[in-house]
């Protein structure tokens, strides 16, 4: 008999018995009273194997959750954006701790909370219609705005808000992230109240020039108009001046003065900026430019060339349009005097390829050195001697180009001289 069965006997009847002195029928009974704790033990020991097994397990498994959970949380912790958890009650059940910053609260604080409990009751409002819209919806969305931050102060957030969804795909709530734009946004600002001063100072530096531009429109009608005077003097002391003469005079003086009017206009339209973009023709802006420097470019013997095969429109702000073309006319002529080029020349090429259209002017100067053709368009980078350049003028032309018109703005030097590609 099994030493177990007789020390559990012992234990139950206070004695030992003596299994081999019974009878057959008792024998088999205590067998199969032995078989049966046999097969109890057995069990027993497996089912304890196995709850080990399975504590271990659950045990392994709580640790790696929390791991999870904490490893979780150290990653959303070490990110700058506020990120936040919501669930169908738009309750908060988690956040990281650039959020509780922004709250002004501990997590403790804001777990169970609802935007009601944290932010003031306008932009509670705000912040909800959102979030029901997207559990309406099933869709994320994305936006910037004004919010205040813990001291009252407004901070500019671009913030992503999306649906929770567990392991099977269904909705459980919002989640959220919101980035602080405020310094960019400052930032952008400074730099576009600065470019509007550039473009101001520009515009003032390039009036320098257009003040000698019409200098050279108006010396020939002011020479014109001179020696009509000169002689309606003559005529009278001749005695033969009549009634004819002084109204074919009068005539000649008005178109005269109506031209040298009309030389005005055009310059003051050149520096009044567009407000408004609009649809405008290509060769108009290009012939517009190229009237206000062809005195100059006739003073100084520079020929002056346009090539475009065909009529072209785009939308934008003409006169700016203009002014880059002034100003890259300008900057040919002043190299082609400078180095005393002869003969020398000024060719414009337009064309539309691949539904963007090419503008290039380029000159016979000889190009610009290797060391400073990465920096022309640098703000007050100026490559002429002192006291003749602002360095103002291809830095202004490439922001209305790229930031106004969405162009680009680059040059490159050819085997003549230098070659300025507007793209748009």
């Amino acid at each position: 008999m099994n030493r177990l069965l007789k020390t559990q006997l012992k234990k139950v009847y206070g004695k030992t018995f003596d299994v081999e002195s019974s009878s057959d029928e008792f024998k088999q009974f205590l067998g199969l009273i032995n078989q049966a704790y046999d097969d109890f033990y057995i069990e027993r020991q497996v089912l304890d194997n196995t709850l080990e097994v399975s504590s271990k397990e659950l045990t392994l498994n709580i640790r790696k959750t929390m791991q999870s959970h904490e490893l979780l949380k150290s990653v959303t912790d070490s990110i700058d954006d506020a990120i936040f958890y919501k669930d169908l009650d738009l309750n908060y059940i988690g956040c990281n701790l650039h959020f509780t910053d922004f709250a002004g609260k501990s997590v403790q604080d804001i777990i169970g909370k609802n935007d009601y409990d944290l932010f003031d009751a306008e932009e509670a409002k705000h912040f909800q219609g959102i979030d029901n819209t997207i559990l309406h919806n099933g869709t994320s969305q994305a936006f910037k705005e004004w919010v205040s931050n813990k001291e009252g102060e407004k901070i500019y957030l671009s913030t992503v808000k999306s649906p929770l969804k567990d392991s099977k795909g269904n909705i459980i709530g919002i989640v959220g992230i919101a980035r602080d734009l405020t310094r960019e946004y400052q930032m952008k600002k400074d730099l576009e109240t600065k470019q509007l001063l550039l473009i101001q100072q520009g515009r003032q530096a390039s009036m320098g020039e257009m003040i000698g531009n019409i200098a050279h429109q108006w010396r020939q009608p002011l020479n014109a108009l001179a020696l009509l005077v000169q002689k309606i003097g003559i005529y009278h002391k001749r005695g033969v001046l009549d009634e004819e003469k002084i109204s074919t005079t009068i005539d000649k003086s008005m178109g005269l003065i109506n031209t040298m009017s009309s030389t005005i206009d055009d310059f003051r339209e050149f520096f009044n900026p567009n407000k408004e973009k609009e649809l405008f023709s290509i060769r108009d802006a290009i012939e517009k430019a190229q009237a206000i420097v062809d005195s100059a470019f006739v003073s100084h013997m520079i020929d002056y060339a346009l090539e475009m095969p065909e009529e072209i429109e785009i939308e934008g702000y003409k006169n700016e349009f203009s002014q880059v073309l002034v100003n890259l006319l300008n900057n040919a002529k002043d190299i082609l005097i400078q180095k005393g080029v002869c003969p020398a020349y000024i060719k414009i090429y337009v064309k539309k390829e691949k539904g963007h259209l090419h503008i290039q002017v380029c000159d016979n100067g000889g190009g610009i050195p290797d060391p400073v053709i990465g920096k022309i368009f640098d703000p007050y980078f100026t490559t002429k001697p002192e006291g003749k350049g602002t360095g103002i003028g291809l830095y202004m032309s490439k922001m209305i180009i790229e930031d106004h018109m969405k162009g680009k703005l680059s040059v490159l030097n050819t085997d003549d001289g230098a070659c300025f590609t507007i793209k748009i």
